[in-house]
């Protein structure tokens, strides 16, 4: 809370983002903890017997709020390495918790996938449920 002309004007704290991998979590601002680790095994706990994990009390004595970022299909290490910014550690957290615009998502997907002998046009569908118009989407290299 703040002071402005005599009110108090309430400030809107940005949540912090919290990251699970198939291999274990990241806390943004905080290093990546394997499952096996004391210290996401306290984080997990805290969290599931509803308390604000221990590991964060002394950068906020007050609490924050959090944002789940959930990527457990991924392991921490592919994914990362998978990140066209791997050479700058700045960058390593923006790609973990920033959200992807429309077309960068789109091209993540697969333009198109073959099940039961059909061909079925992934993008152009999910386009169109985003609301995104023009799919301008990297080509797919067949080899």
């Amino acid at each position: 809370m703040r002071h402005k002309n005599g009110a108090h004007i309430f400030k809107k704290k940005e949540p912090i983002h919290i990251a699970f991998y198939k291999d274990g979590l990241i806390i943004q601002g905080y290093p990546f903890y394997k499952y096996s680790s004391r210290e996401a095994l306290q984080i997990i706990e805290d969290i599931l017997d509803g308390y604000f994990p221990a590991i964060l009390k002394h950068k906020y004595p007050e609490g924050t709020l959090f944002k789940l970022v959930v990527k457990v299909e991924e392991d921490f290490a592919t994914s990362i390495m998978n990140s066209n910014k791997v050479n700058d550690v700045n960058n390593i957290e923006d790609r973990i918790f920033k959200p992807l615009s429309k077309e960068a998502f789109l091209n993540e997907l697969p333009r198109e996938v073959i099940k039961n002998g059909k061909i079925i046009p992934v993008r152009e569908g999910i386009a169109q449920k985003i609301g995104h118009s023009s799919i301008k989407t990297t080509p797919d290299v067949i080899i």
